[in-house]
């Protein structure tokens, strides 16, 4: 990672120019250095252009780079198509590289040549202002561009004018291209694998900011955050309500009791040099029945309401245009707080606004309308006493519950939610003990990466902030036996969310089964991995790892021989430093309602079919979850072939993998408790069938594991960890 910015104060002639840059494609006519007091550096380069293709490298850049972000400025002139140039090599018979131009219309525009022949992507919807401008043009991975343009003296826009794709270009140098005309350019910057090109002094970057919500609870509290996104420097944030300083803890803060309408801004410094002032927004507390916006960071998938008037006592509240990407999945989730309901007796419609391939939908009566006052607690979720479905209007009602006098919020969900919050609170608390430790890709604040900047597409169409990526790791030290778990590839199957907490509190128990599997294996755990999908209520699909919706695209569990999905290449690279390849790996899912669930699978591969042999007992790890009493599976023997699921991919690599589905139990009626018994079972399956280590060899390179006494889970204090409080002010955010 590095950047490069190219100062042209220290040009005295065209020479000087021509030390540090390189024509590649054609000769360029007369270069001249002109002063400029309007420029940066009070100096700009014209170069005249024949009627050819110009393309001019920076030499500094090398001729290597694959993932780039090229920052310019220059002026609008002549009749001449120009912009920053990536991936560049070739020569004036063969042109090679990636091209963020601005047409003559002065739409934007990813092209390029590939040895000479042109290559096209679709323009982009952004046209160009007229005038003085900086260009900013990003190539990420194997495929993905992105340009945007904005006139000097205003602020960069968050957003991008034109996204594409194409596989034309993997590496090469940085610098610029132009055809005819005379370009005129003021400021040039690299910044490379991963590295963004920095604003010049004095000019105000590209930065987001938002509220948790715009209306709270009277006396509530509200998360804001803010952060610049075009800089390499030391942050710093000075955070006002009302114009009193209140905080200067970083990117994300907590504003304690809203109790009147607040205005909230963040002044950001870089390196002692003013940034810019983000004017994040005002919050109030509400003062109606109203339907707002869910916390974020919590699965979603809302409409909007309209007010409802303070007097009425039995209002009418709807939840509507719920998108369902899969409802023979069951994937399906509406989440909305209701605020000032005290007293009151609604009737909360859940709407399912939309027809799925070309019928409507019939899930409406499968589920209850359930409501709570503290969401981020999953066995606190209460049916209300009267749930109607119609499946003929594609509605749930739920109606009859009269809330006390004070209660200020509810929320809503036809399932018991998972959200963010608990599951970070779950993973804070095993982090802070002691025979918990961090892997090689985590490091020591145990975060392997981060999920990328998305847009909040259902809800407030604001930009999210991204959130950490977490492993930890317990058990033996010796030549141990790994076992990596992840879940969370589809964001809504908080079933699985549940399995894989319980079985990580399971193994760290002092239960004899789990003491033993600590003993005899490592345990890897990489939990919440789709949590961008999760954030904007993308049911299955997701993200790629510069934040491109990818719904009803790319499946997270079907891309695992592939680039296009944020959590997959983020995970597998994480498993790959930290094992090289897990012995076991469990994928855990588990989509519509809680455990127990009738007629899902444990689905498991045989791998003695594959390339690395083994003498795995897979009938005998089946029958083994069956031992005790009321617990039951369906199976499915076949043999792996398709490495996209990520129980296949790693078959060929791994002595077993398999997915988890919600799997059945003897209902307790506590969800957690029926998760920790599915846990314990599946525990004791894998110490029964493979406990005496019958594997023939392990594929891993697991580093040693200090060995300390185990507490019981009973014993350990529960340590919450806000998160949110992390300092990434020195994070490539919009890499990650």
């Amino acid at each position: 990672m590095a950047h490069y910015v190219e100062d042209f104060s220290a040009y005295s002639d065209a020479s000087d120019f021509w030390d540090n840059w390189t024509s590649l494609w054609h000769t360029p006519g007369t270069t001249s250095i002109v002063t400029d007091a309007s420029a940066p550096w009070g100096k700009k380069v014209e170069i005249v252009g024949p009627s050819q293709r110009v393309g001019i490298k920076l030499n500094a850049t090398g001729d290597a780079v694959a993932d780039f972000d090229i920052l310019m400025m220059y002026e609008d002139s002549d009749s001449f198509v120009a912009g920053p140039c990536g991936r560049m090599a070739g020569n004036s018979s063969g042109e090679d590289g990636a091209i963020g131009r601005i047409q003559n219309d002065g739409t934007l525009e990813v092209f390029g040549y590939d040895n000479g022949s042109a290559r096209y992507t679709s323009n982009g919807s952004q046209t160009a202002p007229s005038g003085r401008y900086f260009v900013r043009f990003q190539g990420e991975g194997a495929r993905y561009y992105r340009f945007k343009a904005w006139l000097v003296g205003t602020k960069e826009p968050t957003d991008w004018g034109h996204k594409a794709e194409s596989i034309y270009w993997s590496a090469g140098a940085c610098g610029f291209y132009f055809y005819s005309g005379t370009l005129k350019l003021q400021y040039f910057a690299v910044g490379t694998e991963g590295d963004l090109a920095p604003m010049p002094d004095g000019y105000e970057g590209a930065s987001f900011s938002a509220l948790e919500s715009t209306e709270v609870a009277d006396g509530a509290d509200v998360e804001a955050y803010a952060y610049p996104l075009a800089t390499h420097g030391v942050v710093e944030y000075d955070w006002k309500r009302n114009g009193v300083p209140f905080s200067t803890d970083g990117p994300r803060v907590v504003i304690p009791e809203i109790v009147e309408s607040t205005d909230v801004t963040c002044d950001l410094t870089v390196d002692g040099q003013t940034y810019g002032t983000e004017e994040v927004g005002t919050v109030a507390p509400a003062t109606e029945t109203t339907l707002i916006n869910p916390l974020s960071g919590s699965y979603v998938d809302s409409g909007t309401s309209g007010v409802v008037d303070a007097a009425t006592l039995t209002p009418t509240i709807t939840i509507g245009s719920v998108h369902v990407a899969s409802p023979a999945r069951g994937n399906i989730s509406a989440y909305g707080r209701i605020d000032k309901v005290g007293g009151k007796t609604p009737s909360v419609v859940i709407d399912w606004d939309t027809i799925y391939n070309g019928t409507p939908e019939a899930w409406a009566a499968v589920y209850d309308l359930l409501w709570t006052t503290t969401p981020d607690n999953p066995t606190s979720w209460t049916a209300f006493t009267s749930t109607i479905g119609n499946n003929t209007a594609n509605t749930v009602t739920g109606s009859g519950t009269t809330f006390p006098a004070g209660t200020d919020s509810i929320y809503i969900s036809i399932k018991p939610m998972t959200t963010m919050r608990y599951i970070n609170a779950k993973i804070a608390e095993m982090i802070s003990r002691d025979d918990v430790y961090p892997t090689d890709s985590g490091g020591s604040d145990y975060i392997y990466g981060y999920s990328p900047f998305v847009r909040d597409y259902i809800g407030t169409d604001q930009l999210l902030p991204p959130e950490p990526r977490y492993a930890f790791r317990f058990g033996a030290k010796d030549n141990p036996i790994t076992c990596a778990v992840i879940t969370g590839q589809h964001p809504s199957e908080d079933a699985g969310d549940h399995a894989h907490l319980a079985l990580i509190d399971f193994l760290l128990s002092s239960d004899v089964t789990a003491a033993s599997l600590r003993e005899k294996f490592t345990f890897y755990f990489y939990p919440a991995l789709s949590i961008a999908s999760r954030q904007t209520g993308r049911p299955r699909y997701s993200y790629n790892s510069e934040g491109w919706d990818f719904e009803d695209t790319y499946d997270a569990n079907r891309c695992w021989e592939t680039e296009f999905v944020s959590c997959v290449e983020s995970a597998k690279a994480a498993i790959v430093a930290d094992l090289v390849a897990p012995d076991v790996l469990f994928d855990q899912h588990g989509f519509g309602d809680m455990i127990p669930r009738s007629g899902n699978s444990l689905i498991y591969t045989n791998n003695t079919a594959q390339t690395i042999p083994g003498t795995l007992v897979s009938e005998d790890f089946y029958d083994n979850y069956k031992v005790i009493p009321g617990c039951s599976l369906s199976k499915d023997t076949s043999t792996a072939t398709d490495g996209a699921i990520a129980k296949n991919y790693w078959a060929s690599r791994s002595q077993l993998s398999a997915t988890h589905e919600t799997w059945e139990v003897p209902d307790s009626g506590d969800i957690l408790a029926n998760a920790t018994l599915s846990a314990s079972n599946l525990a004791s399956a894998l110490l029964s069938t493979h406990g005496d280590g019958n594997f023939t060899a392990s594929l891993s390179t697991a580093s040693d594991l200090p060995v300390g006494p185990t507490p019981s889970i009973d014993s350990i204090d529960v340590i919450l960890v806000d998160i949110h409080m992390l300092d990434m002010d020195n994070i490539n955010l919009e890499s990650q």
